[in-house]
């Protein structure tokens, strides 16, 4: 029994595989969508599909690539479906990719990991999962943090490096895109708008990088006025709003469209706002302080609060069109479905569910970031714990974010489970508070 024991200890200790005789492995062939692969030609097929998959998720989000190498198999994917009211049967989806919070360190973490995307997005990554699933369930213990493979070896399957997802990615833009990289004389004038820093010239090949992909996504989306600064800021997770600035420098030369947008966006938020009150007037739930505040002016008055005078107006989107467009009246989205009418708040480069949940300018319709918030902020918990690198002042930001958005979660009349802090961490959690009080 020693023997057995000691021979088991010894293979779980040396890093074993099972060799396949080429005789066997020339015998491997398998069929899909009517075409035959030998094993060569489906390692080939899995990269192009995971390079594709993986050029997708950054493209379609602004992921950084350690991010997306990092993001974890089963929960880097999410959907909210929201519904407007229970009067509404409309539902809205949205596709979110999250990471594994790896850049995670003792005493600080990243504002936010969360990243709005498609419905191409959020296909691309379950594409991936889908790949990777196989492989995952064979990895060491020490590696199941991990979702990217590499295809070198079917025997001993372990982790590629993120080098080598970068390396798939670049390969599927350069290889698969069926895009000439080849630079033409218009592409060279556009370049000079876009990036006029990067010395290139007609004829030359444009160098595509994974990071690339996040930095047009930034011109584009600041450029056609589909996101500011602050929410664009938010999405990518950067540090410093100067950051943010700098990817989407140059944004600004749309000259030909930017009348139109503007007129647009003007339009939206008019929309905005009547979605808002038509909701009020229903009787249906709103959240944040101005929008409470606003449905306890109108149940003082019920019905006929809408009937007469100013406020007859504010069912109105051409009354709303005018008001924006000659600054009366402001509107900001500062995350989905929350909304907010202060000017000063739109230069705010981090969005806080305590400071919002009460806020005297905010409007909020749904839960999408309160939900998504409470998800990560309970998911860190767990990381952090794990890790042992959970302390006093984290544990307090944690639970304050999670304990925010359950509150709004209450105000819009959104079943969920309530958070429950387990005894360790409420004994923790209470030492905070009486060392606050104490000083």
């Amino acid at each position: 029994m020693g023997k057995i024991l000691y021979g088991w200890i010894f293979l779980r200790s040396v890093d074993y595989k099972v060799s396949i005789s080429s005789d066997r492995a020339a015998l491997f062939n398998v069929t899909i969508d009517g075409k035959s692969y030998r094993r060569v030609e489906l390692k080939d097929l899995l990269r192009d599909i995971t390079g594709t998959c993986g050029f997708m998720c950054l493209q379609l989000s602004g992921m950084r690539v350690d991010e997306l190498y990092g993001a974890h198999i089963d929960f880097g994917a999410q959907k909210l479906t929201l519904s407007d009211s229970k009067r509404n049967s409309k539902k809205e989806i949205i596709y979110l990719l999250t990471t594994r919070q790896s850049k995670i360190t003792v005493g600080t973490q990243t504002k936010k990991d969360t990243f709005v995307t498609t419905e191409e997005g959020y296909d691309a990554f379950n594409v991936l999962t889908s790949v990777f699933r196989g492989f995952h369930k064979r990895y060491k213990s020490k590696d199941k943090r991990r979702m990217w493979t590499g295809f070198r070896s079917c025997q001993a399957v372990k982790p590629c490096t993120k080098s080598t997802t970068a390396h798939l990615v670049n390969c599927a833009v350069r290889d698969l895109s069926n895009v000439s990289l080849m630079l033409t004389a218009d592409d060279i004038v556009y370049l000079n708008t876009s990036d006029p820093a990067k010395e290139l010239e007609q004829g030359d090949e444009f160098p595509v990088t994974p990071h690339t992909l996040r930095r047009s996504l930034a011109y584009y989306l600041v450029g056609y006025e589909l996101c500011s600064f602050p929410a664009l800021k938010q999405q990518f997770s950067h540090l410093s709003i100067a950051m943010t600035r700098w990817y989407a420098r140059n944004s600004s030369h749309f000259p030909k469209i930017y009348k139109v947008v503007k007129k647009e966006r003007v339009e939206q938020l008019a929309d905005i706002y009547v979605r808002i009150y038509n909701k009020l007037a229903n009787g249906e739930r709103v959240a944040g302080g101005k929008g409470k505040q606003a449905a306890k002016e109108i149940s003082r008055e019920g019905k006929s609060y809408f009937k007469d005078g100013a406020n007859k107006n504010l069912l109105s989107r051409e009354y709303w069109i005018e008001q924006l467009k000659n600054d009366v009246k402001h509107l900001h989205v500062i995350a989905p479905g929350m909304m907010c009418t202060n000017k000063l708040c739109s230069m705010r480069i981090n969005i806080d569910l305590t400071e919002c949940v009460d806020c005297e300018f905010d409007f909020i319709e749904n839960v999408a970031f309160a939900e998504t918030s409470r998800m990560d902020a309970m998911r860190n918990l767990y990381l952090l714990q794990e890790l042992n690198e959970l302390n006093h002042s984290l544990l307090s930001k944690l639970v304050m974010t999670i304990r925010a958005a359950e509150k709004i979660m209450d105000d819009l009349n959104f079943e969920y489970e309530p958070y429950i802090l387990s005894v360790e961490l409420s004994e923790m959690l209470i030492q905070t508070v009486d060392n606050t009080e104490g000083l």
